[in-house]
């Protein structure tokens, strides 16, 4: 395609209804977010049918009288269902509210795409990881019980529910930290400000040290996932948002090879795009129009 290619289907989008099937042809083909989707949910499938299940993790050598492995059997403080809720669907909800009151497809996009794929990059990093077959700290509980018990108490390294956590409260953490403008402008309560983003940190910290009070991991297992989780956060946070340092913090990325010319990217059809590749705001563009008057 050539320049002037790109400025008609620019010009062509911004009179299309954002959710209309020509729009999200557009958007996912010509724009290729298509591609993004796919990776991440097919490396979210073979790092759940491989590691784990089509290869088991290493069995290794123990004592029968190893203290370390001899603490009694609890049930989850944090339960499977309760861990989806707080790291899936709590900030799913939360980025999917903020896009709404914005009137922007193209940021709750963004923000659902960054949990997808720190997801995806956190599961296959945890669990081929625990192919090493690290033992639990009750392992000779969970021996003694039998079954599925048993097959879970190699996967003591890295933390499941750790790695999950923080993997998805980064990414909301930083998308928090972006739209408040709390390390690129100087305003009041900034210190306030930055508390209330680190609010999924925090759960994501409650949730981890339950893990080591059930006796379901050591404290490495849970730092080591921790790491994972931030890592992932903030790499799939960075790859569809600016630094949180830049003036447009607040503004998810825009492919420049398919927006010269200005693309519509919020229901109103209103956000375009500036010089440095990131929807410009409203308010944006008005000072735009005034220093073209001037």
């Amino acid at each position: 395609l050539c320049s002037c290619d790109f400025t008609i289907m620019a010009s062509h989008v911004s009179r299309i209804p954002v959710l209309s099937w020509a729009f999200l042809r557009i958007w996912f083909m010509q724009e290729g977010y298509i591609w993004d989707w796919i990776v991440a949910i097919v490396l979210t499938i073979i790092n759940h049918v491989v590691p784990l299940t089509a290869i088991r993790p290493v069995d290794r050598f123990y004592i029968n009288t190893d203290p370390t492995l001899s603490y009694p059997y609890e049930e989850n403080t944090i339960s499977s269902t309760v861990l989806y809720i707080l790291a899936f669907a709590f900030p799913g909800v939360c980025i999917v509210v903020s896009a709404s009151l914005q009137k922007s497809f193209h940021d709750g996009h963004h923000g659902l795409l960054s949990l997808l794929e720190s997801f995806s990059l956190a599961c296959g990093w945890k669990r081929w990881m625990n192919l090493t077959g690290r033992l639990r700290p009750n392992w000779l509980a969970l021996y003694a019980m039998g079954g599925d018990k048993e097959k879970d108490g190699h996967e003591s390294y890295p933390s499941g529910h750790t790695t999950y956590m923080f993997c998805t409260a980064s990414v909301l953490t930083l998308y928090c930290l972006g739209k408040l403008h709390v390390l690129s402008h100087a305003g009041q309560a900034q210190f306030a400000r930055a508390l209330l983003c680190l609010a999924p940190l925090v759960l994501a910290t409650f949730v981890m040290c339950t893990r080591i009070a059930d006796y379901k991991h050591n404290p490495s297992d849970v730092n080591a996932a921790a790491f994972i989780g931030i890592s992932t956060g903030l790499l799939s946070y960075l790859i569809n948002y600016p630094s949180l340092l830049d003036m447009n913090c607040h503004l998810p990325k825009v492919r420049r090879w398919t927006t010269q010319g200005g693309l519509a990217v919020s229901r109103e059809g209103s956000s375009q795009v500036d010089s440095t590749g990131y929807a410009m705001a409203d308010s944006d563009r008005g000072s735009d129009r005034n220093s073209d008057r001037a």
